[in-house]
């Protein structure tokens, strides 16, 4: 009778929503008010007020539901068993909270079975055979080579044709003892094994580098072998089994060796690391390099009318007019462009002759071929129908002029400015 305010004799719900006011008995969210709401649910709530007679009306019908018995008393079970009862508001709501909780528990259990497929998914594309008892582990890791390959890996879809992939080479010396041989590097890597290449038990290889300067984890690496039979290499269906390092000890050198251990067994004999080779000689761990991983300083003091040079000057390039391909080519690329016949490259993709060789060496070809020509200003004049060499990203990019009436290159031209003539467009992040 208190929630009565007007002494009526009927509690409405404007009297109820009164006491969620401030000042008011403050129990807009105590006992007193969940009591007006039960009682307006209670008598239906439909004209919106209840009478004491309504309310003990409806109360003794709810009563006689309740008392199962018809014995005039309400028993502990009975009232459990009215309250379990699905068209009882709290049966309802417990069915409900029930439901709400088997579907919670239902979606924990899928995340979980897609947590475990993703993990078994990804140990199946990481996954290597485990290495014979005598077998050596060597673990090899660069993020490039020094030499360009004349081959791509991939297909045609995934843009091999604008990916750059790096050659080098693998001496395997003698000795007795079988060689598990694994290499992770940064770029796409072809790797020439020669010595004794019996040695070698199983050889698995990985590169972070899965398509134009780009790397998609959940994609296959671009890599490849020569002077090795097919039965003998692994390829991962994932660029991410173990990443590449550079340094010795490093977290990167630490998670790859912790994950080759994982995947064999067996812990790495030897690991080796070099950020730039031409070549490893294996088990021995020898890096054949034509780049000076410690280049020495050179200083260069200009004084009125003389230039001192101090120090080694053998590396020192001066460049007094455009650049020329020929000596970018021998700068970035000390190994040269290494030709290959797609046939004779074992790899987990299609392999098939760049249309134009990557980076300097492309830009070469092209000029060889007459398809470019370099003016005085080093800028490139494209002459007919061709395709931009792959990776001329940063220190590669260049600039091409398109004359009217000439098709704009195919392919990706990276960083470089192309200017085309008919248009008067000027493309590139170098224009």
């Amino acid at each position: 009778m208190v929630l009565d305010t007007d002494r009526d004799g009927k509690v409405t719900v404007s009297e109820a929503s009164k006491h969620s006011e401030p000042g008011l008995l403050r129990i807009g969210r105590g006992p007193q008010s969940e009591r007006t709401r039960e009682a307006l649910r209670l008598v239906g709530g439909s004209k919106g007020e209840a009478t004491l007679a309504d309310y003990q009306t409806a109360g003794a019908a709810l009563f006689r539901q309740i008392d199962s018995g018809g014995d005039g008393a309400i028993s502990p079970q009975e009232l459990t068993e009215y309250r379990q009862r699905p068209d009882t508001p709290e049966g309802a709501a417990r069915i409900a909270a029930a439901e709400a909780v088997q579907k919670r528990q239902r979606e924990l259990d899928e995340a979980v079975r897609q947590k475990q497929q993703e993990a078994e998914a990804a140990r199946a594309g990481c996954a290597m055979p485990a290495p014979s008892p005598k077998a050596k582990v060597v673990l090899l890791s660069s993020h490039r080579a020094e030499a360009l390959s004349s081959v791509a890996i991939g297909s045609a879809a995934m843009g091999s044709q604008d990916a750059v992939v790096h050659a080098g080479r693998i001496n395997v010396e003698p000795g007795d003892e079988p060689l598990y041989v694994v290499i992770s590097t940064y770029a796409a890597m072809i790797w020439q094994f020669s010595g004794a290449v019996d040695r070698v038990e199983r050889l698995a290889m990985n590169s972070l580098m899965t398509g134009p300067n780009s790397g998609d984890e959940k994609l296959p690496p671009l890599v490849g072998a020569t002077g090795l039979s097919r039965d003998k290499i692994s390829f991962f269906a994932r660029s991410n089994c173990f990443g590449y390092f550079s340094e010795i000890p490093s977290r990167e050198s630490v998670q790859a060796v912790a994950a080759v251990r994982e995947a064999t067994g067996q812990e790495a004999f030897k690991v080796f690391t070099a950020p730039s080779v031409l070549g490893f000689s294996i088990p021995s761990g020898k890096v054949e390099t034509l780049v000076d991983p410690h280049p020495k300083m050179v200083i260069i003091e200009d004084d009125p009318g003389t230039l001192h040079i101090e120090g080694n000057p053998a590396d020192f390039i001066v460049r007094t007019g455009p650049r020329r391909p020929h000596d970018d080519l021998d700068y970035y690329w000390p190994g040269g462009l290494v030709k290959f016949d797609p046939k004779s490259v074992v790899a987990g993709l299609p392999v098939q002759t760049y249309e134009v060789f990557p980076q300097e060496a492309g830009l070469v070809q092209l000029l060889e071929s007459g398809a470019l020509k370099q003016n005085r200003a080093g800028e490139y004049v494209v002459q007919k129908k061709t395709r931009f060499p792959a990776g001329l990203h940063g220190g590669h990019s260049v600039k091409f002029l398109v004359p009217r009436g000439v098709p704009v290159p195919d392919g990706d031209p990276g960083h470089s400015c192309v200017i085309v003539e008919e248009t008067r467009e000027s493309k590139g992040a170098t224009c």
